[in-house]
Formats: structure tokens, C-alpha cells, sequence
């Protein structure tokens, strides 16, 4: 397979190529805030097995839901709790994954097995842009073999990749050159499952109702 790099601002002229590779099950990388990501129909179960495959990730390593905007979340979320609410209004798009309810849509291939779903919203128009003309959420998680460095470029990406991936859409370099933060949602209180540009004190500051600035004060 012959792997075509589409730049970002190309991307509505190739949408429709960009499309059907996900409608065909097969898996495109793209361009976040955080990372690039290798993404799939996320409700294709038969293509959510060929992300773990292309991956090399065990089953039992949950990936995340892609969504655009709040009408996606409702639909692989089964319940979106108070806490949810707040955490995504505040951060969502951001570099924030909350962990949820899943709904019946969901394959529980990438769940883990469990009855819950990682979901994320990218402050990355060209990932929005990719979502809404899908119009699926992407079973996605970071450009790179398991265990290896997630890549913060299309040419990382592509080092994983070439010849496996029909579409590496080039964004340029990632604003945060990190994952996103993964916040369990399911419980009373906020869980951190991993660190990353939005810290634990932002979270704790939303749910109670103030705002922190970046140098920790309050306003």
C-alpha cells in the first residue's frame, strides 16, 4: 500500500478520499493539539480490530472515542454524569480524555472489555473537520507502534506507518507534544488515570466553581 501525505490546509479538497478510507474500515492518521492520532470508524467493530492490529496493542489497552462537538459525546456516551458536564464544558475541545458510561454503539473491543469509553474532543480544526465529514466518532489513539514514542509530527507518524495506512494527514508539529490528560468521570469524585497539559488542580478548580490561571491563582 502506497501511503499519500495530504497537507492540512489541502484537506477539503482530499475530504472525500479522507472519508471513504474510514467508511472502507481502513485507518487514516491525523493531526491533534496533543499528538497525531491513528483513527478509525469508532463504531466499525471489524476496523477498531485492525487499529489494535496495526498498533500491535493488547486487547485489554482501552482507545479513545474522537468526537467533534457535544452531539458526538452523547453518542458513545451511555450516561454523562454533573462532573462530565462541567469538565467538558471548561477544557472540551482540549487536551482532556473523560472516561464514561459507553453506549450500546460502542464496540467493546475498545473499551477493554469494561462498560465504560475514553472520549476526546481535539482543539484541532483539522481533526474536527476530518470527524464531521465522517460522521463518526474516530476510534483513535496516538501515530505510533505500542511501546514506542508517540510522534508530535507526520514524519514520526510516518515512520511507524508508511505502507500501512492509506492517508498521514500533515498538520505540522503538535502545540503540546504530549497525550491529553485522561480524567475517570464514572465515580463521585474526579480520578486521574494520566497527567498532561490540563493538571489535576484545573479540574479540581472547575468542580468547584472557580477558574485557575496558569500562574495558580485564583480569579
Amino acid at each position: 500500500m502506497e501511503t499519500r501525505i495530504i497537507a492540512a490546509c489541502d484537506f477539503e479538497k482530499e475530504a472525500i478520499a479522507a472519508v471513504n478510507v474510514i467508511k472502507n474500515g481502513e485507518a487514516i492518521i491525523f493531526p491533534t493539539e496533543t499528538v497525531y492520532g491513528i483513527g478509525v470508524d469508532g463504531f466499525n467493530e471489524t476496523a477498531c480490530r485492525k487499529l489494535y492490529e496495526l498498533k500491535r496493542r493488547p486487547l485489554d489497552k482501552p482507545v479513545t472515542e474522537h468526537i467533534a462537538d457535544m452531539a458526538g459525546f452523547y453518542a458513545v456516551a451511555g450516561e454523562i454524569n454533573d462532573m462530565t458536564k462541567k469538565l467538558a464544558a471548561a477544557f472540551m475541545p482540549g487536551p482532556i480524555t473523560l472516561i464514561v458510561k459507553k453506549s450500546c454503539r460502542v464496540p467493546t473491543v475498545i473499551t477493554g472489555g469494561s462498560d465504560t469509553v475514553g472520549v476526546r474532543m481535539p482543539d484541532n480544526l483539522t481533526a474536527q473537520m476530518l470527524i464531521k465529514a465522517a460522521g463518526v466518532p474516530l476510534a483513535a489513539s496516538s501515530a505510533n507502534i505500542a511501546g514506542k514514542e508517540p510522534p508530535a509530527t507526520a514524519e514520526k507518524s510516518l515512520s511507524y506507518y508508511a505502507g500501512s495506512v492509506p492517508f498521514v494527514i500533515d498538520g505540522g508539529k503538535t502545540l503540546y507534544e504530549q497525550s491529553s490528560t485522561v480524567v475517570d468521570c464514572t465515580g463521585i469524585e474526579p480520578k486521574i488515570i494520566r497527567n498532561g497539559a490540563i493538571t489535576e488542580s484545573m479540574i479540581l478548580a472547575v468542580l468547584a466553581g472557580t477558574t485557575e490561571r496558569s500562574d495558580g491563582n485564583e480569579r
